[in-house]
């Protein structure tokens, strides 16, 4: 009740610092130096019961018991991402099929609630993610359409990938940009639930809910104009659009907030 009036009462991003506050052992804190150091100060991304919890949720959204899951969280009507699936389906227009290669995955969420809008075309959905859920997904959750993959350069040996989805993954490399400079020659780069703040890049940790499960990891906070720059020598951005979590504020008042991007190759002149 009390936490319902300060919410009535209280302006967005004051309730959002004081929620913050009283709550300071889930979300996000700290301002650390380097990688190494705030994973010291978390659980990191392996932990087994991770994975136990979302396969639990996941195998129910798959046999039809469920409507879907996101991060091991259940909910009672699918959460659409219109904006992913409007360029899902501009991909797919453009090139007569769908071949996505989903980086960070999970147990195929996105392909879960993505696929009843792209029936019309032939669609693969390959998944890579951490060895151990490649290991579940080959063995309770690939068909013919969904696949797992151990890394990218295992897929794109042997498949035409003309879509690289990065959803709520970015931010939780150690070094992203690295990264990003290994997946420009991707022609469409779609990108969701990516974390930024305003003012200059941050080194956080995010503490789940134990409610959903008990982990901690290290996550980047974006400067976006820096972010984007990264792609936009080869790369055209096509559209920006927030994404559905919410945004909040650290504690020096800075704005934290989510966004996705649609970039295309660019066509040089011949």
């Amino acid at each position: 009740m009390i936490r319902k009036l300060l919410k009535a009462f209280t302006p967005p991003l004051l309730y959002s610092l004081l929620h913050k506050m009283i709550t300071a052992e889930v979300g996000y804190h700290g301002n650390y130096t380097s990688w190494e150091e705030a994973l010291k100060n978390s659980t990191g991304f392996d932990n087994p019961a991770i994975l136990k919890k979302v396969r639990e949720s996941a195998l129910l959204v798959k046999e039809g018991k469920a409507v879907f899951e996101r991060d091991s969280v259940l909910f009672d009507k699918i959460q659409y991402t219109w904006p992913v699936i409007a360029c899902l389906q501009h991909i797919a227009i453009a090139s007569s099929n769908l071949c996505v290669l989903d980086f960070g995955g999970s147990l195929g969420t996105t392909y879960f609630q993505s696929r009843r809008f792209l029936q019309q075309v032939p669609l693969k959905w390959f998944v890579v993610e951490q060895p151990h859920y490649v290991d579940c997904g080959i063995k309770e959750f690939a068909d013919d359409q969904l696949r797992f993959a151990y890394s990218i350069e295992e897929v794109i040996t042997r498949e035409k990938i003309n879509c690289l989805l990065v959803s709520g993954t970015l931010q939780c490399l150690e070094k992203p940009v690295q990264w990003i400079e290994s997946i420009l020659h991707f022609d469409n780069i779609l990108i969701d639930r990516t974390s930024f703040i305003e003012g200059e890049e941050r080194l956080m940790i995010e503490t789940v809910p134990e409610q959903i499960y008990r982990a901690s990891f290290p996550c980047w906070f974006f400067n976006e104009d820096e972010f984007i720059k990264h792609f936009t020598t080869t790369h055209e951005l096509i559209t920006v659009f927030d994404s559905a979590d919410e945004s909040t504020v650290s504690s020096d008042f800075e704005k934290m907030y989510w966004k996705g991007f649609f970039f295309k190759k660019k066509i040089l002149p011949a």
